[in-house]
This record gives structure tokens, C-alpha cells and sequence, in this order.
């Protein structure tokens, strides 16, 4: 549910000190990581320093220049610490730049931004300062947020620091600022690891006011953003409200894809191909498996083309399944396409090194093999046994063993000799 954040986190909050010093624009074409970097290092000074690489950290990357930003970031914070009386809004700074230095969000980038975060806070409630609370309050949210994609215990830190800072921009006019907070709360609520269906209401809630506050501010992004994750909200609360919830799921996850087109990101747009295909897929009639099959092609489509070979293998499974789905529908001519769509799909999950993918494909395999009744001859049902037998060791490996065990019903009732006469 959180995969898109990590395409379209936006900037966290910059906190400008009392006499913030001049950092020139320069033109893309005309800047040069390097000089910048180098001429940073020269002026030594830490404010300047800092809000250069605040300023410039994008195109910094860009340039593949972050091992000389890292070291003026370690510099900074040395001189931080020998300071008298550092300012709140320089850590709140350190912490911002970590945080966005790390392309990949890894955990000891966070942990070391909310360090510097923690520092911050301390600073400005100690001085009143209450828009830098609440702008290092929502950026602490969004380190947390981006550490609950591996560790869901960190969305229940989230939500008091985010209703917090939301608290604060209740009472000013910064809609932006509004909206994006309750995105975020939308996705700390629906991701909580709570039994019953409570907080995806929550999350629901604060992400239909994030919609609407986009809607005001005429961000098209930040709609699309919280158009898709209303989607994710209504799929897993379909499991209580069934089809109305799978309805709705569909409306909003078209909506965001007309918003992403225009948007021009390709592999969010096969993103939410993908996830339009499992929701008209859960409607389960032949009409809404046909436009789940499209679905799922574009999503195959878009994938292939832009070599993204794990999500190519997810999805080209998906596909297959649909495939089958329709043949349960009386559509025969499904079958082959969706073998052919298996075969591949099996040589990628072994390319990318994928068990479990592996014995997914295998069990769906064996399913086609043994598909009819007058036409089961002997070298498909030991093709069947193959493929069984195949993801029972990977499963046993795996220590899967509920899994494992409902192949080995499978293999039992193809060994019976009503099943397989060779």
C-alpha cells in the first residue's frame, strides 16, 4: 500500500533561522555540483553550508555528487556540537538534508535524521517556537512513516507526532501543508497492524480530507496521490463491505490513473493498472474479469518496457490468473494464453532468484495440466505431478508448512488411480 510514497515523498519542511543568508538560484544548465560543493566547503561557515545543501540537494544527486555533501553534512554537525548555543532550526536542517540524502530511506539514515529532529523539537518548545515544532514534528512523521514500511510498529509513533503538527495548521491557511499531513495520516492509519476495520475509517477519513484540501490548492499530484490510496483503503475494507467497497476502490483507482497520466510516471501508472486489475477482479462477474484482463495487460506492458523484472513477474502472475478466471466462464480459448503467460512468468520469478513466485507459478501450472476431463492424458497429469512435486520442496524449504501440506493433498489426489493411470 505504501509502495507509490516512495516515488512521490514530497520535500519535508525547511525552517528558516532569524537572518537566513543568501543562497544564489543558478540555472540547471549552468550548475555544477562540484563548484558548488567545493565553494561550500571554502566559505566555512555552517548556516551557509547548510542551507546550501537544503537548497541544492537535488541536482546534487543528480550529479552523483553526495559523497562530498555527506562530508560537509559530518563537518556541519561537528561544529554543531562544538557550538555554545547551536540553533534549533540548524539540527532541524541537518536533519531534513539525512533525511533526503539517502535515495533508498535506509534505516540508519532515518534513525540518525530523527536524532537531529529530536534535537530540534527540544530547541523550539524550549523557546515557544511553535511553527518550527509543528514543521519538525510532521518531519519526524515522515521519517517514521518511511521506517513502517519495513517495521508497521512505527505507524502507531507516527500518528500523535502528525496529529500534532496537524493541530497547528488547523488554525492558518497553509492548505498544502494541511493536505499533505493528512495524506500522511491516512497512510499511518490504514497501515496499523489492528485487528477489526476501525482504523482504516480512520485512514479513510483523514484521506478524503487530504482529496479535498488538493482539490482546493488545484495540485493535481497530491489528488492523485490521495485518489490511490483511498483505493488501497476501500480494498481492505471490502473485506467487511464486500462489493460496494470493491466499487468504490475501482472509481478512485481510475481517477488517480486519469490524474497519473498526465502526471507522466510510467511505472505509477502500471502500479495502479496493476492494483485496478485485483479490484475489478474481486467483482468476480466474467464482464468485470474482462476489464481486469486489460488491466493487467497494460500493467505487464508498462513493466516490461521499463525492465522492472520483479514487478514484471507479479504482475505477468496476476495476468495468468485472470486468464484461468475466465475459463471458469466457459472462455476456453483463455487457456493457452494464459499457459504462455505462465511459462514466462516462471523463467522470471528464476531470474530474479524467487521461491515462493516459483511455487506459485508451479501450482497454477499444474491446475492447466490437469484442466478437463476426456482431454487428461497421461504426460499431462505427470507434468501436473511435476509441478506439484516441485513446489512442495520449495515450500518444505521455505518452511511454509501450511502451504506444503495443502500440496501434499494435491499430490495425494493425483496419485490416485482414478487420476493417473501411467
Amino acid at each position: 500500500m505504501n509502495l507509490l510514497r516512495n516515488l512521490f515523498a514530497k520535500k519535508a519542511k525547511s525552517i528558516p533561522t532569524a537572518t537566513p543568508k543568501h543562497i544564489p538560484e543558478l540555472p540547471p544548465e549552468d550548475f555544477n555540483a562540484a563548484g558548488v560543493l567545493l565553494d561550500l566547503a571554502e566559505r566555512r561557515d555552517v548556516d551557509l553550508v547548510l542551507r546550501g545543501l537544503d537548497a541544492h540537494l537535488e541536482r546534487v544527486q543528480e550529479q552523483d555528487r553526495e559523497p562530498e555533501a555527506l562530508r560537509l553534512l559530518s563537518w556541519a554537525e561537528e561544529e554543531l556540537n562544538l557550538a555554545q548555543s547551536p540553533q534549533p532550526a540548524h539540527y532541524a536542517l541537518l536533519g531534513n538534508i539525512c533525511q533526503r540524502l539517502e535515495p533508498t530511506q535506509n534505516a540508519d539514515a532515518l534513525q540518525r535524521a530523527l536524532g537531529f529532529y529530536g534535537v530540534a523539537l527540544t530547541g523550539y518548545q524550549e523557546a515557544r517556537e511553535l511553527e518550527g515544532t509543528a514543521v519538525v514534528l510532521n518531519n519526524m512523521g515522515l521519517a517514521l512513516l518511511a521506517l513502517a514500511r519495513t517495521d508497521a510498529r512505527q505507524y502507531a509513533e507516527t500518528i500523535p507526532l502528525l496529529e500534532e503538527a496537524l493541530h497547528f495548521y488547523e488554525n492558518g491557511e497553509d492548505w498544502l501543508r494541511r493536505a499533505d499531513i493528512c495524506l500522511s495520516l491516512g497512510e499511518a492509519y490504514a497501515g496499523l497492524e489492528e485487528p477489526g476495520f476501525d482504523h482504516y475509517e480512520l485512514g479513510r477519513e483523514f484521506l478524503e480530507r487530504s482529496r479535498a484540501l488538493y482539490e482546493r490548492c488545484d495540485d493535481e499530484y497530491g489528488q492523485a496521490m490521495a485518489q490511490g490510496q483511498l483505493g488501497d483503503v476501500h480494498v481492505e475494507l471490502a473485506v467487511k463491505d464486500g462489493q460496494m467497497s470493491l466499487e468504490k476502490a475501482v472509481r478512485h483507482y481510475r481517477n488517480a490513473l486519469a490524474l497519473f497520466v498526465d502526471l507522466g510516471e510510467p511505472l505509477v501508472l502500471a502500479r495502479y493498472q496493476e492494483r485496478l486489475a485485483n479490484a475489478y477482479g474481486g467483482l468476480g462477474e466474467e464482464e468485470h474479469l474482462r476489464k481486469s484482463l486489460r488491466a493487467a495487460q497494460r500493467a505487464v506492458e508498462l513493466y516490461e518496457k521499463h525492465e522492472q523484472q520483479a514487478s514484471l513477474a507479479r504482475a505477468g502472475l496476476g495476468l495468468a490468473r485472470i486468464h484461468l478466471a475466465l475459463v471458469g466462464f466457459g472462455a476456453e480459448d483463455e487457456l493457452l494464453p494464459g499457459f504462455e503467460q505462465l511459462r514466462r512468468t516462471l523463467g522470471l520469478f528464476r531470474d530474479i532468484k524467487d521461491r515462493s513466485g516459483r511455487a506459485a507459478c508451479l501450482l497454477q501450472l499444474a491446475q492447466i495440466y490437469q484442466y478437463g476431463e476426456s482431454d487428461r492424458q497421461d504426460a499431462d497429469l505427470r507434468q501436473a505431478f511435476d509441478c506439484l512435486t516441485e513446489a512442495l520442496a520449495i515450500y518444505r524449504l521455505q518452511g511454509q508448512d501450511e502451504a506444503a501440506a495443502l500440496v501434499q493433498h494435491q499430490l495425494h489426489a493425483l496419485e490416485q488411480p482414478d487420476a493417473y493411470t501411467g
